[in-house]
C-alpha cells in the first residue's frame, strides 16, 4: 500500500485549525500530520486516540486572533496530510497480547512511513506538526531530518517527563522509552525540559558518558532542602522549580542552542497533570503550563532574532481519558476533554508565534 492509500481522512474533516479548504501542499505554509500509534506503550493505553482528539478538539475554537482580529488561515495557509493508523492496543475492550516481535514489526512500518512523508515535507521547505500518538512516532521524523540535514546542525528541544534514553523498553527495538537515545545515536545535540529526577540507572550512566547534564532542565520532585545535602548527577542551576522558568533558566536553555536549525518535540507528561491528566505515562511535579507558554514564546522570538530555523514540531502521548469499552473517540464519551483541548491550544498558539511577523502589530 502506498503512503498515499495510508494517509486517511474518511473519518477526520479534510482541515486543521478550521481551514475547510484544505489548501495544497504547495501553496501551504505548514503541513499536519496525525500517527495514531501506542503499540510500545506499557502503563496507561489510549494514545492511538490522540491525534483525532486534537483534531477534534480544534473544532470549537475560536480561531480569530483576539489581539489582530484576523483569522489565523488569513495569514498562515495549513494542509491536513491525513491521519496513518495502525493496528490499536485495545481491541473490543481487551488489551491485544502481542509478541515483541509483532510490536517491533508495526513500529518499523510506522517508523518508515512517518519518515517517508516528513521527507516529502522537508522536500517542499515546509515546516512538518505532527500530532500523536506515542512518542515513538518522532524517532520516523528524526530520520527524516537525519537524511536531509547535518544532524549537528539541528538541536532537538523536548519537552518530557521522562529522557527516554533508554537502549530498549521491555525488549522493544523501537519504543517510546527509547526516543531521544535514537536522537543521539544519530548525531542530534539535544536539550531536556520538564524531566522529572527520577531515571534508570542506564539513563544515569549515559548522562554521564555524554556529558548531557548541563542541557538537561528538570523538575524537582523532592523539596529544595533535600538537593544540598544529596550529591547529584544533574546541575542544580538548571531545576526548574514548582515547574516554572526563572528568566535565568530561560538564558541558560537558550545558550544551549548552537545550531542553525531546531525541532521541537513536546510530550504533554512534561507539564503537570493538572493540565494534562490524559496521558501514556504521567508523573506529578510537571511543567506549569502558562510558564512553560512563556518560554516558548521567548524562544520562538529568540530563533527569529537569531535567525534559526525552525523545522517542524510534535505534540505527542495525549491519550484522551475515554470511558470504559469506547471504540472509537467521542468527547461525549470522555470523562475529561481538557488534555486534548490544551493540546489543540498549543498547537495553535505554537503555530501563531511561529509566524507572527505576518500579522499587523501596529
Amino acid at each position: 500500500m502506498s503512503i498515499e492509500e495510508k494517509l486517511k481522512t474518511a473519518r477526520l474533516p479534510d482541515t486543521v485549525l478550521n481551514d475547510f479548504k484544505n489548501p495544497s501542499i504547495e501553496e501551504s505554509d505548514v503541513c499536519v500530520l496525525g500517527v495514531a500509534f501506542d503499540a510500545t506503550t506499557y502503563y496507561a493505553k489510549g494514545t492511538w486516540f490522540g491525534p483525532e482528539a486534537i483534531m477534534a478538539a480544534f473544532d470549537p475554537l475560536d480561531w480569530e486572533d483576539p489581539l489582530f482580529g484576523i483569522d489565523f488561515q488569513e495569514k498562515v495557509k495549513t494542509h491536513f496530510l491525513g491521519l496513518l493508523e495502525y493496528p490499536k492496543t485495545i481491541q473490543n475492550g481487551k488489551i491485544q497480547n502481542w509478541s515483541i516481535q509483532k510490536i517491533d514489526s508495526f513500529s518499523e512500518e510506522m517508523i518508515q512511513d512517518v519518515q517517508e512523508v516528513t521527507l516529502k515535507v522537508l522536500e517542499q521547505k515546509k515546516l512538518l506538526v505532527s500530532l500523536g500518538g506515542e512518542h515513538s512516532i518522532s524517532i520516523g521524523v528524526f530520520n527524516a531530518i537525519a537524511k536531509k540535514f547535518n544532524p549537528k546542525k539541528v538541536t532537538i528541544i523536548q519537552l518530557d517527563a521522562h529522557p527516554d534514553l533508554r537502549e530498549n523498553l521491555n525488549g522493544l527495538k523501537h519504543s517510546h522509552g527509547s526516543v531521544m537515545k535514537h536522537a543521539l545515536d544519530l548525531g542530534f545535540p539535544i536539550i531536556q525540559i520538564g524531566v522529572r529526577d527520577q531515571l534508570y540507572r542506564e539513563e544515569i550512566n549515559l548522562i554521564k558518558e555524554k556529558k548531557l547534564a548541563s542541557a538537561i532542565f528538570p523538575c524537582p520532585t523532592m523539596p529544595l532542602a533535600y538537593y544540598p545535602v544529596r550529591h547529584s548527577f544533574l546541575e542544580l542551576e538548571n531545576f526548574l522549580w514548582n515547574g516554572v522558568f526563572s528568566l535565568e533558566a530561560v538564558d541558560r536553555i537558550l545558550n544551549q542552542v548552537k545550531t542553525p536549525f531546531v525541532y521541537l518535540t513536546i510530550d504533554v507528561d512534561g507539564f503537570d497533570p493538572v493540565f494534562f491528566p490524559g496521558v501514556g505515562t504521567p508523573l506529578p511535579f510537571g511543567l506549569d503550563l502558562a510558564s512553560a507558554q512563556d518560554f516558548l514564546f521567548r524562544l520562538f522570538r529568540h530563533f527569529k532574532e537569531k535567525k534559526i530555523q525552525v523545522l517542524g514540531f510534535d505534540v505527542v502521548e495525549v491519550a484522551p481519558q475515554l470511558k470504559m469499552n469506547v471504540e472509537e473517540y467521542n468527547p461525549l464519551q470522555t470523562i475529561s476533554t481538557l488534555t486534548e483541548v490544551n493540546a489543540a491550544l498549543l498547537t495553535y498558539k505554537l503555530l501563531l508565534w511561529l509566524f507572527l511577523d505576518r500579522f499587523n502589530r501596529d
